[in-house]
This record gives structure tokens, sequence and C-alpha cells, in this order.
């Protein structure tokens, strides 16, 4: 077989997609040799690829890093992100520096005292470990090679001269996260659909510029967004969306769902696609593996969808059977395979050992095959 004859579907992609990432090597050529791991071609179907996830954690990051404790950790993370580092133009070791300079310089939690007074306990009024106090050490340090007080505050003595450019990076880094950390406070920040999407996109510019690719998904989804918005009021129908304030948050929740459902109903490419039941295209397989189809997990009973009336109202006939949906995706999943068919479900639970059901689905459709070939009286 070839790898584009293979389909794995599995009830929940997003759950197996870190181990699926980790089995299989994404480049040819990471293993110590041919032998020892061979190269297997994989496409995962239906979910957002790590660039453009790591890409929107880029740049809503810059948005929403600032709600919280703001804690040394948190902005290693983002400053980690690679898209994070090509907007600023530093590399691993420059990010690494910059950090081993904020934590010398006595950073630990906060962006600075207005920050504290907002988000953190009332009677922590300690500010000598927010990122302001530290950055301030630094620049201060520029200033005064040694350890002196200038104003309150205790230059950092560490600071090199390569370490200028660093810290001036650190300074526009503050700037910019400081400029945009009332947006997500809607008492004291909230415009219209369409003012948010034109500072969305302004904002987004800088990233696309720098990265590229990574973020022509995300700007597609806010203009098509744009779009949908004009076109209603060109049409005069549902023009009340531009007309009152909204929270950014929930404008960043949709757009970030409309980023996910760019990815649903992938056309398998001429690699082993994996893909979750009921989101591939209708395309004949030679093998067809059903992964994960335990008692509780498929038919699926935890989907959660927003704004669901069939979860709000009562039932009536003619709604939609989720139950049904699932055995649907199945019935599809046995018409894929042209040549093989492989099912598998976890027999044991891997904490305690005791044994576990196959998905009500699979029973019964054993108990169909059963019968089929139970030779005749």
């Amino acid at each position: 077989r070839h790898p584009s004859d293979i389909l794995v579907l599995v009830p929940n992609l997003k759950e197996l997609e870190p181990h699926i990432r980790t089995v299989f090597s994404t480049t040819r050529g990471m293993g110590r040799s041919a032998v020892d791991l061979p190269y297997i071609p994989v496409k995962i179907a239906g979910v957002v690829s790590q660039d453009i996830q790591n890409a929107w954690q880029a740049f809503v990051g810059r948005i929403e890093i600032s709600q919280g404790r703001f804690t040394a950790e948190d902005f290693h993370d983002w400053l980690n992100l690679n898209a994070v580092q090509e907007l600023y133009q530093l590399d691993h070791v420059q990010m690494e520096r910059m950090m081993e300079l904020l934590i010398q310089a006595g950073f630990r939690r906060g962006l600075d005292e207005q920050h504290m007074l907002a988000y953190l306990s009332e009677q922590d009024r300690d500010y000598r470990y927010t990122f302001k106090f530290a950055l301030d050490r630094l620049a201060l340090g520029i200033a005064i090679p040694q350890h002196a007080v200038f104003e309150d505050t205790l230059s950092f003595a560490g600071v090199l001269s390569s370490d200028f450019e660093l810290v001036q990076t650190l300074i526009q880094i503050y700037r910019d996260i400081s400029a945009r950390r009332d947006w997500l406070n809607p008492n004291l920040s909230t415009q219209t659909v369409k003012v948010w999407l034109q500072q969305l996109d302004a904002d987004l510019k800088p990233f696309v510029e720098a990265s590229g690719r990574a973020f022509e998904t995300i700007r597609s989804v806010m203009r098509a967004m744009t779009q949908r918005l004009h076109n209603a009021q060109s049409d005069k129908v549902e023009s009340l969306p531009n007309s009152f304030n909204l929270p950014l948050s929930l404008l960043l929740k949709e757009i970030q769902q409309g980023i996910d459902s760019s990815a649903d109903q992938i056309e398998p490419t001429g690699s082993v696609t994996f893909a979750d039941m009921g989101k591939i295209r209708q395309v004949p397989f030679s093998l067809v593996v059903l992964m994960n189809m335990d008692s509780g997990k498929f038919p699926r009973r935890d989907q959660q969808v927003p704004f669901d009336l069939m979860d709000v109202f009562k039932p009536v006939l003619g709604d939609r059977s989720r139950l049904e949906d699932d055995k649907g995706a199945f019935l599809d999943a046995l018409l894929f395979a042209r040549q093989s068919l492989w099912i598998f479900y976890n027999g044991f639970d891997v904490n305690d050992g005791e044994s576990r059901e196959p998905s009500s689905v699979i029973y019964e459709f054993s108990q169909f095959l059963a019968r089929m070939i139970q030779p005749q009286q």
C-alpha cells in the first residue's frame, strides 16, 4: 500500500494530535537512520496547522498577556513563539539573554504598578518585582554602569554593551503590551464591530510583514467577517452588530472559531490521512482504520456547540440527532474502505486495569456481522 491509500479516523482528533505529531516525524531524515525511524508522510486533516496556532497565540497574546498575574514564565512562553521573535527581529539566543537580564534585574510578576493595582491582591504592594521595575534597572544600568541609586532605583551593573539593543527591544515590547492592556476590559474599551476589526487588522499588519504566510489564514478570516458585515449593511439586513459596542473578547472568540472552522472538510492528500469521524470528504481508501472506538467516546456525547437551540429548548419533531449523525459517520467510514477495515478500541483502563467495552456502535456492528456469517441451519 501507498501512504495515500490509508485513512485513520478517530472520534476526537484534537485529543490525539500531540501523540500523532510525536510518533510521526514531520520531516524526512529526523531519525538516526532510515531503519530506526522510517519516514511516513502524514496529514492531519481538519485541524489548524501548528504554525497557524502559534501565529494566533503570538498575535492575541500581545493583547491577553497583561490580563492576570503576568509572570516571568508567561512572558517567556509568549516570547518563545517564532512569530514574536520574527516581529521583534530576535533569535533564540537573544531571547534567552533578554529573559536572563530581566530575571537578574528582579522581574517576577506584574507588568507595572498600574497592573499590580488592577489584577493582584490589595495586600501586595511591593512593586519592585514587576516587568517595568526590572526594565528601569536595565535602562539605568546603561547610563550608570555600576551599582548606584538614582531616584530610588538601583541600577543593574550586569548590562553589557552588546545588551543595549536588547534593552531597547524590551522597552518597545513594554510599550506595545501597555498600549493594549485595556482592550479586553469592557468597562474601559468597547467599540463597534467595524472599528474593532479595523483595529485588529492594523495590529496584524506588522506580524504579516514579519512572518508572512502563517498569518494569511488569520487575516482572511478577519476580512471575511468584515465583508459579511459590509454585505449586511448594503442589504439593510442584520445591521445591528455595527451599531452597538461589543467587547473585544467576544470578537476574538468569533475569530478563533473562524480559524478552527476553516480547517474543516480538508481533502486528503498523498499521505496517511488522520481525520475526525464525519469530517473527511467521501473519497475511497484501500485501508480505513478506526481508532479509540471506546464506549463513552463514540458516539460522542460531550460536544459543546455555542448557541445550540436544541440544548436550550425541548426537542421537537425534525430536530437533528447527534447520535444519528455519529452513526451516519460510522456508516460512511465503512463505505470508504475498499479492501480492509481495521477497528481498534481500548480493552482495559491503563489506570486501574479494569476491562472496557467497545462503543455501542461497534457492538451492534459485530452482532450484525455474526448474524451474517452464521451458517444456515
